[in-house]
């Protein structure tokens, strides 16, 4: 049955799967960049190389990818993926990958076996490479361990290639004062950036070519640009809106992805309220509609313009609201919810007798409540805070005077 879903499209399989895997790799300028660091600094002297990003911007898939190339170099590698490793842990997990024998479990003696090991392997012409992914939730006593396998040298030259992946926050716990002389011997940076929105659109279609896609215009051109949107250009989030897309599209019997049901995938997941916040302006243009309004968009909703407004501080609120109502809302909704004017002479309708009341009053609209309860607030904050200064601040201002 899930098959079936893909082949509605013309595609073979899932081409919007979210593990890792090097045959997702996508090659672009940054991710590309990043790789090329990555192999300059294993051909350098051994060091210390230290890969950014974040979370979900394919750090695991491009290590992935790195981790093939040096096995078609005939390099030596180990990938330790656990974070929760203990220092003593760590060792044997490194040692257990490049299978290397070790009877004993205490620090030196696995040192030791790990020292022997790289010295014969450099004899051979080999350089082997450590990369830890995670790092950032690695212990700051784990990761001090680190230097210990960065100083395994023989003669003076160093034994081994430590490559240390995580996420912004690690660049934070290396500046650490127990970590400054790990951060000290960096010899690389390189880091992986989101998706631009032309980077989610070449994503999203080669993702649809890998799977023999026989319509690779499942996608609208909007909707790639409402995919990028919500899913701020992280690969892993791209992912997991395409799929649900393309299951939703499915459901519906409808073979092109519209940006109404990208929205619809998006409010299914919570990402319209992140993308807002990341976003913040950006959002003011196509896709300003598919945001939910905050409370003072909606009270300009129903604020008639030409409500009669007593309180200039009540005024000055509802003029600033008023501009984005003519924004986000149609002309003929706004005329609709216009009321007209209850006399000036009037003050308060309601409590007014019958006598009073304008001929076909039919009780104060929403928007001069709210001009109302503007005005009744400013109101009450002034004269509570006359009767706090009263009580209080003279009485603070004569202590100063006679201290």
């Amino acid at each position: 049955m899930y098959e079936h879903v893909f082949q509605f499209f013309g595609l073979r399989e899932n081409p919007f799967y979210v593990s890792p895997d090097p045959r997702s790799y996508f090659p672009r300028h940054s991710s590309d960049a990043a790789l090329a660091e990555l192999i300059l600094g294993v051909q350098a002297p051994p060091g210390f190389i230290v890969l950014t990003g974040e979370a979900g911007t394919g750090k695991t898939t491009l290590l992935n990818h790195f981790l093939d190339w040096l096995q078609e170099q005939q390099r030596s590698s180990s990938y330790v993926f656990h974070p929760r490793l203990r220092p003593l842990e760590l060792f044997e997990f490194i040692l257990r990958d490049f299978g290397v024998p070790c009877e004993k479990r205490n620090k030196r003696d696995l040192l030791e076996a790990l020292r022997r090991w790289l010295i014969r392997r450099h004899a051979m012409g080999d350089s082997p490479v450590v990369v830890v992914d995670e790092g950032q939730a690695i212990s700051v006593r784990t990761l001090a361990q680190l230097l210990l396998l960065l100083n395994l040298k023989t003669e003076g030259n160093k034994l081994l290639h430590i490559v240390l992946a995580g996420q912004p926050k690690l660049e934070e716990e290396l500046r650490r004062q127990e970590l400054l002389q790990l951060h000290q011997r960096v010899t690389f940076r390189c880091s992986l950036p989101s998706f631009s929105p032309e980077e989610t659109a070449h994503f999203v279609e080669s993702r649809l070519a890998s799977a023999t896609a026989t319509n690779v215009d499942v996608f609208a051109k909007e909707s790639l640009e409402a995919v990028h949107t919500y899913a701020r250009g992280i690969p892993r989030t791209v992912n997991l809106l395409c799929e649900h897309a393309l299951l939703t599209a499915y459901a519906e019997q409808v073979k092109v992805i519209s940006p109404d049901l990208i929205r619809q995938v998006a409010t299914e997941f919570d990402l319209i309220s992140q993308s807002a916040d990341a976003e913040g302006p950006e959002l003011s243009g196509r896709f300003r509609r598919l945001v939910p309004l905050r409370s003072e968009a909606i009270a300009a909703r129903v604020a008639p313009e030409n409500a009669t407004v007593d309180s200039p501080k009540a005024a000055t609120i509802v003029a600033a609201l008023t501009p984005e109502l003519h924004e986000v809302v149609p002309a003929p909704i706004v005329m609709r919810q216009t009321v007209r004017l209850i006399p000036k002479q009037v003050e308060h309708p309601e409590l007014a007798s019958p006598k009073e009341l304008p001929v076909g009053w039919q009780g104060p609209s929403l928007g001069q409540r709210l001009v109302r309860y503007c005005k009744e607030v400013g109101d009450s904050f002034m004269r509570d805070w006359k009767q706090f200064y009263g009580a209080y601040g003279s009485g603070r201002a004569a202590a100063r005077k006679y201290r």
